[in-house]
């Protein structure tokens, strides 16, 4: 939720990009399960070549964003600690925001087929 009186918007740099920690919100998952790889989500695209798509994000004062954010390759069982990052910016005094937890997944595709 977007408690200021300010847009707070995430505009990525084109092209490759070397942290996208530092451009734009990621869900940074580490596995606790040798069943499973880590995996960093973010809302864009890589191509074959490592160059990053990713969309601006914007959260309107007042209001809250739900980011649609896809896990890859997902695992049988799985268990895995979270960050999700939002970075800071220097034009509205923005400081980065952390949140961290633990989930576990079954995933009850996998097993009937």
């Amino acid at each position: 939720m977007n408690g200021g009186n300010v847009a707070a918007v995430w505009v990525p740099a084109s092209g490759k990009v070397s942290s996208l920690r530092a451009v734009v919100p990621t869900l940074d998952l580490v596995s606790t399960l040798p069943l499973a790889g880590d995996q960093l989500l973010y809302d864009g695209s890589v191509d074959g070549q490592g160059t990053v798509d990713l969309r601006p994000v914007t959260v309107l004062p007042g209001a809250s964003l739900s980011q649609g954010l896809v896990l890859r390759d997902v695992p049988l069982l799985g268990s895995y600690d979270y960050t999700y990052a939002l970075p800071g910016s220097d034009a509205d005094s923005r400081g980065p925001v952390l949140a961290t937890g633990h989930f576990i997944i079954i995933n009850l595709q996998k097993l009937v087929l």
